[in-house]
This record gives C-alpha cells, sequence and structure tokens, in this order.
C-alpha cells in the first residue's frame, strides 16, 4: 500500500502527513448496484443504411435511446473457395440520451474506430455444412457525457464544461473518457443444405483507457476523480440459424478495475484554484485545507457474471439480459494511511435482495451485513416465520442481519472444517455461498444457525441455542462505520 500511495502521492508523501482532518465517508454507497435494485434489460436494435438505432429499457423503467452513424473504411476479402479471411475497418459516431430513474438525465456523445480481421474456413460432407472461424480486432474510442437534473434546460446542458465550474449545475456530472481495446474469437457452425443451423462461438475483449469526471454536489462542492481503467469481457454464445435470421442465447462475464484519485473541492478562491490544479495540471492535493475538503485514493474491482438471450432479423434485433451473480470490491486509502473498504456479494444476481457486503477499516474490525428476502411465506421468497423466531423482529420485504468478524470467522471456519465449502474461500464469500439458495431465505438462515452452532466433533449442530448477528431493517437503518444507525 505504501507504494500504491507514493505512485499516486508522489515520493514522500505519505511522512509528510501525518494527521488527516477531513471525513472517511464509507465506500459502500458507491456501490453501483444495490441488493434486488437490479432488473433485466432489454435492447431493440433497427439499422438503415448506415444508421443504428438503440432502444433499452430496464425492469425498472429507465430507458435510453442512442443513434449511431456508421462509415465503413475498409472493406474486403482474400481468397476464397473453403478459406478466405474477411479484412474490416469502421469508424462510428454515436449520441445517447438515457433516463436514469432517479431524477436525472446522461447525454453521451461517443467516436470509436475500429479493425477486424476474420478468417473462415468451410467444407461439405453430403448435405451437411461445416465451418470455423477465428477474428482479431483493435479499437479505440472517445466519450463525453454529461448528466444533469432531468428540468435542465438544454441551452444549459450545451453551456456546460468542466473547465468552467461555475457552468456546472448542482447535481451534475461530465464525464469524459478514453480507451484502446483488442478482441478475439472463435467459432464453428453446421448447416444442412448451405442453411446454417447452429453457430457456437466465443469472443474475448480486453480494454485499457482513462476516465476523468467532474461534479457539482447538492451543498456546493466540486468532486474531480480521474484514473485508468481496465476491463475484460469474456462472451459465449449458442446461435440458431443464419446470420440475418436467428435466435440466441449465452453468457457473458464482465472482469473491470480501476484506480482513481478523488478530491473534493470548495466553491470559494482558493478551492476553484485548487481544483483547476487537479483537473489541468494533474497536481493532487494531500490533505485537507486551501479549498480541499477531502481527497483520497480508490481502488475499484468488480466481476460480473450475465445471461443473455435474443433474436436478429435482417437488419432488426434485440437482446435481453440479467445478472446472474455479482461480486465488487472498493478499497480507499487516505493520505494519513488510513483505508476503509467495502466488498459485497450478490449470489442470486442484483434482482435478489440476498446479499453479503463486508466493511472494514484499518482502526476497526470488518462487520457482515447480510440481507435476506423476505418478502412472502413460501417459495423463494420464504424467511418471514423463521426471522421472526430466530430474532424476535417480523420483517418486512428484506431483512437484515449484521455479524462481527469473530461470529463470521466461526461459521466460515465450521463450514470449511468439515468441507460443505471449499477451504480457500474467505469469509464474506463463504456466506455468499450460504445466501445462494434456492430454496429460499428460510434455508439460508436455518445454513447460516447451523454453520455457526456446528459441533466440534462434526457431527451435526446445536440448533438449540440462537442465531448468531444482530437483526437490523434495511428499509429504515443502514451499517456505518460497523454500526447498525437509522438512516436520515
Amino acid at each position: 500500500m505504501k507504494d500504491l500511495l507514493e505512485d499516486i502521492l508522489g515520493q514522500g508523501a505519505e511522512p509528510t502527513i501525518d494527521t488527516y482532518h477531513g471525513d472517511y465517508d464509507n465506500p459502500a454507497d458507491e456501490f453501483d448496484v444495490k441488493p434486488g435494485e437490479g432488473g433485466r434489460e432489454t435492447s431493440r436494435t433497427l439499422d438503415v443504411g448506415g444508421k443504428s438505432v438503440e432502444y433499452t429499457t430496464d425492469a425498472d423503467g429507465t430507458h435510453s435511446t442512442k443513434v449511431t452513424f456508421s462509415k465503413p473504411l475498409l472493406d474486403a476479402t482474400v481468397g476464397g473457395g473453403p478459406a478466405s479471411v474477411d479484412l474490416e475497418a469502421e469508424i462510428s459516431t454515436s449520441g445517447e440520451r438515457k433516463d436514469n430513474g432517479d431524477g436525472t438525465v446522461t447525454y453521451t456523445m461517443s467516436s470509436e474506430l475500429t479493425a477486424e480481421a476474420r478468417a473462415e474456413l468451410k467444407g461439405k460432407a453430403g448435405p451437411v455444412s461445416l465451418s470455423a472461424d477465428s477474428s482479431e480486432g483493435v479499437g479505440a474510442s472517445t466519450e463525453y457525457s454529461v448528466t444533469v437534473p432531468e428540468d435542465t434546460p438544454m441551452d444549459q446542458v450545451l453551456g456546460i464544461t468542466p473547465f468552467d465550474p461555475s457552468s456546472i449545475p448542482p447535481g451534475a456530472t461530465v464525464t469524459f473518457a478514453s480507451s484502446e481495446s483488442r478482441s478475439s474469437g472463435d467459432g464453428a457452425g453446421a448447416g444442412v443444405l448451405g442453411i446454417d443451423l447452429v453457430t457456437v462461438s466465443g469472443e474475448h475483449t480486453s480494454e485499457v483507457g482513462h476516465s476523468t469526471s467532474v461534479g457539482r454536489n447538492p451543498d456546493d462542492t466540486l468532486t474531480v476523480t480521474t484514473g485508468p481503467t481496465d476491463k475484460m469481457v469474456g462472451t459465449g454464445k449458442v446461435q440458431l440459424g443464419p446470420d440475418g435470421l436467428n435466435v440466441f442465447i449465452g453468457r457473458r462475464g464482465t472482469d473491470t478495475d480501476a484506480t482513481f484519485e478523488t478530491a473534493t473541492f470548495a466553491d470559494d478562491a482558493s478551492g476553484r484554484t485548487a481544483y483547476q490544479e487537479a483537473l489541468v495540471g494533474g497536481r493532487f492535493p494531500d490533505d485537507v485545507g486551501q479549498g480541499v475538503v477531502s481527497t483520497y485514493a480508490e481502488y475499484q474491482e468488480s466481476h460480473v457474471i450475465d445471461s443473455v438471450e435474443g433474436w436478429q432479423l435482417g437488419g432488426a434485433g434485440s437482446e435481453s439480459s440479467s445478472n446472474s451473480t455479482r461480486h465488487d470490491v472498493i478499497t480507499r486509502t487516505y493520505a494519513d494511511g488510513h483505508e476503509e473498504t467495502a466488498e459485497q456479494w450478490l449470489p442470486m444476481g442484483d434482482q435478489s435482495t440476498n446479499s453479503v457486503v463486508e466493511s472494514g477499516a484499518s482502526d476497526r474490525p470488518s462487520t457482515y451485513a447480510i440481507q435476506l428476502d423476505t418478502s412472502g411465506e413460501s417459495g423463494a421468497h420464504a424467511g418471514t416465520s423463521a426471522y421472526e423466531k430466530e430474532y424476535g423482529v417480523a420483517p418486512g420485504e428484506r431483512a437484515g442481519i449484521l455479524l462481527t468478524e469473530d461470529e463470521a470467522r466461526t461459521v466460515r471456519d465450521n463450514l470449511a472444517g468439515d468441507g460443505a465449502v471449499p477451504s480457500d474461500r474467505g469469509t464474506g464469500e463463504t456466506l455468499s455461498i450460504l445466501m445462494n439458495d434456492d430454496r429460499g431465505s428460510e434455508w439460508a438462515l436455518h445454513d447460516l444457525k447451523s454453520g455457526y452452532h456446528e459441533n466440534p466433533d462434526g457431527n451435526g449442530s446445536d440448533l438449540s441455542k440462537p442465531a448468531p448477528g444482530t437483526p437490523y431493517d434495511p428499509e429504515t437503518q443502514s451499517v456505518r462505520g460497523g454500526k447498525i444507525v437509522d438512516k436520515p
């Protein structure tokens, strides 16, 4: 961690900062997805003469419209017969408007240059045709987006620039990013009488870039966040039918990580000076004061698996995706060396309430906040009666349990000891395995209690003892600094 601080803050930064005078905020507030708040996303696309119109909707009503104009730069085929190589290059520009569902709207402009080489080998055995292909591609893109309250006039939106903080209204954020990507893919198909019937394909894309965002907070302060980003996407797909007329199902895994510098500035003379030094000169502050309200370095990591399905008919198509599982990590390091960490597991996807959030800091042990779906008495949402029996509190549609580090570690050690979970799994991941129970929350609670009270000889559990942890209501309470507090 010392090396990370020196890379970000400069040599000698750590010894010169003895005390950090700002607030240590909760990194869990920055998780992009909260338990039970996700949903199926559906995108419908129509291609007309080099222009693509894509309309996307989420289960919560969030929707966006994206228009993309594409211009081919190269489209050539080398070779023929059973073996050929296709060479393609294209430049595209797009504009998008997205209603975020939280009272804000995002406008995005982006430009992308891509080039791809695809080699294909075909063969026939009577009426049966077989094919195999392999591809390599590269790309470069830039993006500029503005998020504003939905009632912001368009002339004010067009006038927003990060280099003039007075142009940024409260609640608005400006983001500009660039990236370079590499992709590779392989596929195999089979057909009859020249018609493709089944195609199995896989694609892997890696992307590195840099992102900077500037926002004005409700209290009129300004926050700048900047740093490198890294993203890897692997997709496997089974397609029934030829490219122009098919249905498909697949699985997509996305791994991202980024290390950001973040600083918040007062909107006064000294704050605006420090803001410009950070934004234009890249000189981020080491501590608060002189117009700086807070400053820290933050590492973000996420691992997401989605299920996808859809169809294509000529220039029109549709794709739906839903999250199967998600894991997020945020580690925030302040200039005095203090760390705040948050790690979230959504083992049944972001549509489910069942979740585990581990929170810790360099000056206190970790705690583990469990949420369970108790919105029904039977099926996947069962658990209301069991929770009330164990904790003496009747839950609402979701129930919370806060475990200390000792309680959570006892569950993990007991279950790993008898082989119920792999021995290389950490404490939070072990708890997430318990929450991933298709039989419902009642069984997840049973497994938690059983794991905590397992007999030392490994011969069963003493279920007459109370369940571990402290109950809380996720609707009205949250976990801050390892303690249960009422929401404002």
